[in-house]
């Protein structure tokens, strides 16, 4: 009687340390010790897999929030209530259990922790996979792309992973292979410079490998490696990857950001130049006049500018030219200051010999005029080419033909400007001539005067 009392006193003990353990829920979220602030734990995962009729366990565990966790489930774009029939909550609800996953339950899970003034949320991505009866099916969940670009000394993770189906456990797996020129070897386990880490889950219908570069060399970078997923021919999956190397980003961005830089500003100086051409004469010479840039001016000088050209041209230059130079300088034109308007080469000389520039009118139409080239000659005599403005009309070798090949010669290398064709048509195009003229003038008699004052663009 005593040793049957003891067999039910022993049976009765077992039983309740069984009840004991399977109503006792071990507690799986802990905070996180040195933080007082609201926040989700790092053991929470973002997303699982698990086969249809088994169970699962989805953690939401949160430091420093009040009451209870809230859970909903997105459906049609919106976040919903869901229906706890299915499911048993522990830890304040931070611990969600599904009994038997159905189809129903594959979708995004939300849980919400709250201290009462603030709101932090955590999204969960659920897979129910059902159980394909064929055996050995292969349907690839993940795999890695087929070029890794990386660069020496840094870590990448790699995982191919697929739905394997219902079927005999032994004839399944899956794994990593590498190849160093010819040899092939498996990797697994945990070392220095790598580690791989099976994925069984669903009770083997899916299975993974996690291959893990702890830091990349140079022999990662000459190898290949592949990811098998393996099953009875033909429905086995293969997965190669090469490690490429990234471009030299040290190198690259520095000539990238040069090569923009120069781009713009040229683009820049091109739009500039576009908008400024119209008028390039004019806003040059009104640079060179505020920045005093002019040529000095010459003292002891009875003129200015001295002005010649052919009898048949006077009325052009007076028009366009003498009565425009007049309202800013000393100008002595032979065809206006001389009486009856001809050329008298001593009384010219003499005036050429007293004026700080000269400025020459030639075009290719033009006779011979012994006078005029005896001061033609004078002139890159006297100025030395330095102080001599030669207008020509046309080509500047055809407008100097008629000249004699020694002045033709020294005219050649001063500062030369051409006539504008468009010059009785075009207002623009006569100021941008008569300020290219002015540019190699000194500044003005009266630097006062309001007409030398003004802007050109406005006149």
């Amino acid at each position: 009687m005593g040793g049957k009392t003891k067999w039910m006193m022993a049976g009765t003990l077992q039983l309740f340390l069984a009840w004991a353990l399977l109503t006792i829920n071990p507690a799986t979220c802990q905070c996180v010790k040195d933080s007082d602030k609201l926040s989700f734990s790092r053991q929470n995962s973002e997303a699982d897999d698990v086969h249809r009729n088994h169970f699962i366990r989805i953690h939401c565990c949160a430091n420093n929030f009040v009451g209870k966790i809230q859970w909903y489930r997105y459906k049609n774009g919106l976040k919903t209530s869901f229906d706890y029939g299915n499911h048993t909550f522990h830890e304040r609800r931070q611990v969600l259990d599904i009994q038997k996953a159905s189809m129903k339950d594959n979708g995004t899970y939300i849980c919400v922790a709250s201290n009462g003034t603030n709101n932090i949320t955590f999204v969960f991505e659920l897979t129910v996979v059902d159980c394909d009866q064929s055996v050995g099916k292969v349907i690839v969940e993940r795999k890695p792309d087929a070029k890794q670009m990386v660069k020496l000394g840094q870590s990448i993770t790699l995982e191919c992973r697929g739905y394997f189906g219902c079927g005999l456990q032994n004839t399944r797996d899956a794994f990593w292979m590498r190849k160093w020129g010819k040899v092939s070897t498996s990797l697994s386990g945990d070392n220095a410079f790598y580690s791989v880490e099976f994925v069984n889950k669903s009770n083997g219908n899916i299975l993974g490998s996690i291959l893990t570069f702890k830091t990349i060399t140079k022999d990662n970078m000459t190898s290949s490696y592949t990811c098998f997923l393996f099953s009875p021919n033909p429905n086995g999956r293969s997965f190669p990857m090469q490690l490429v190397p990234l471009p030299q980003k040290d190198v690259l961005p520095t000539w990238g950001v040069a090569v923009l830089t120069v781009s713009v500003i040229l683009v820049i100086l091109l739009i500039l130049f576009l908008v400024m051409q119209p008028w390039r004469d004019q806003l040059s010479f009104r640079i060179k006049t505020k920045c005093h840039r002019l040529p000095p001016r010459l003292r002891n000088m009875q003129y200015d500018v001295i002005i010649l050209c052919h009898p048949d041209n006077e009325d052009e230059v007076r028009n366009h030219v003498t009565n425009y130079l007049r309202n800013y300088y000393a100008v002595y034109f032979p065809c206006d200051d001389n009486e009856g308007g001809e050329l008298e080469a001593p009384n010219e000389l003499k005036a050429l010999k007293s004026s700080s520039y000269v400025l020459i009118y030639v075009k290719h139409s033009d006779v011979r005029v012994p006078r005029l080239d005896f001061l033609m000659k004078a002139a890159t005599d006297i100025q030395q080419g330095a102080r001599i403005i030669l207008v020509h009309n046309g080509r500047l070798m055809e407008s100097l033909q008629g000249l004699e090949p020694e002045t033709r010669t020294r005219l050649q290398h001063v500062h030369c400007i051409k006539w504008p064709t468009d010059i009785n048509s075009n207002t623009r195009v006569k100021k941008n001539f008569l300020c290219a003229i002015q540019s190699r003038l000194p500044e003005s008699v009266n630097n006062e005067e309001s007409s030398s004052q003004e802007p050109l663009l406005n006149q």
